[in-house]
């Protein structure tokens, strides 16, 4: 970068010299000034080639984070997949595609979903930027989405080989947080409330009337996550992500996470070929703020140490295969917590 600094401000010092020695005094004085505007303006130029070039290398630092911080999940997932046992099959409906761009994506509910199904709408032509922000949240999952459930074996295969794969993944800790929030504290609408409040109420309360417990309201954390340890079903916005794309079984080229969503998404794009074509809908989030470490906190302190250890164990394979550890906060309540 400095050696093209230093090329371009000697050009100018030779364009003076030599046009300073082709003129006569007389000249000089309206020649200088003449000079000294174009001088200006090739500083101008110099410092505009300068800032291009600082964008580019920080643009080749990030890409080369990127590349690193990519190789090393691959390397913690192979490793994961080398030593267990794991080989659930793929759930068909969380494998969407494009053929008109060729890209593969298993999604996983609380892991930015909404956005990624957004985009691939606008993929397949189906909608443009406009339509689609238009969609509103709970509706975007409505919409048609080509997926596995409709092929068979060879063109699973086909597709599994020829396209572009990836997924996205997110903390389990913080993902079931997610999923409380939005399906229990403060859904979008009732649905989750009536068809697991109302059976969690029953388990764990007594003393409200049949209308509250037909309603589902008021489900707290504690009572929720009681229910996902309790070996119930797991609905898809809480069952484990390993289980839901099989990660053991088909290698994905690129492995997306939560907390590198915009990143991530910019290296889905260029490495799918694409990227001239698309950008990421960086601007399509929900009502929901951020979940904070105050928030996990907060939430996760109403557990007892013993169902927080059973939550890890019941979720073991989604830090392992992705790379994720148990946050120092919660480490630190499994020190503190009542253990009875």
């Amino acid at each position: 970068m400095e050696y093209k600094s230093i090329w371009i401000l000697y050009i100018c010092f030779v364009s003076k010299s030599v046009i300073y020695a082709s003129v006569n005094q007389s000249e000089i004085a309206n020649t200088n000034n003449r000079l000294d505007l174009k001088i200006s303006s090739l500083i101008g130029r110099v410092k505009q080639n300068l800032q291009s070039i600082n964008i580019f290398d920080q643009q080749e630092k990030r890409q080369t984070v990127m590349l690193d911080q990519q190789e090393k999940r691959q390397a913690v997932m192979l490793e994961f997949c080398s030593n267990s046992n794991f080989s659930n099959k793929t759930m068909d409906e969380h494998m969407i595609y494009t053929d008109k761009e060729s890209l593969l994506y298993c999604y996983i509910p609380k892991a930015a979903c909404t956005t990624w199904k957004r985009m691939f709408q606008i993929f397949d032509g189906k909608m443009d930027l406009n339509q689609v922000m238009a969609v509103e949240k709970n509706a975007v999952h409505k919409l048609h989405y080509n997926n596995f459930t409709t092929l068979d074996a060879a063109q699973k295969v086909f597709r599994e080989k020829s396209y572009y794969s990836f997924l996205v993944s997110r903390h389990p800790f913080e993902r079931l947080l997610s999923a409380y929030r939005n399906k229990f504290l403060d859904p979008y609408t009732t649905h989750y409330q009536k068809k697991y409040g109302a059976e969690i109420l029953r388990l764990y309360r007594n003393d409200l009337t049949e209308e509250q417990y037909l309603k589902g309201e008021g489900v707290t954390f504690r009572e929720f996550i009681k229910y996902v340890i309790s070996g119930k079903p797991f609905d898809k916005h809480w069952r484990p992500m390993t289980q839901l794309c099989s990660p053991c079984r088909f290698k994905y080229r690129y492995l997306g996470k939560m907390e590198t969503l915009f990143e991530d998404a910019t290296a889905i794009l260029k490495n799918a070929g694409i990227s001239q074509k698309f950008l990421f809908l960086s601007n399509s989030r929900d009502r929901y703020k951020p979940i904070s470490t105050i928030d996990m906190k907060s939430q996760y302190m109403s557990l007892k140490a013993s169902e927080i250890r059973k939550l890890y164990y019941m979720y073991k394979d989604d830090f392992l295969a992705f790379g994720y550890t148990i946050p120092y906060y919660i480490e630190e309540l499994l020190g503190t917590i009542d253990n009875v």
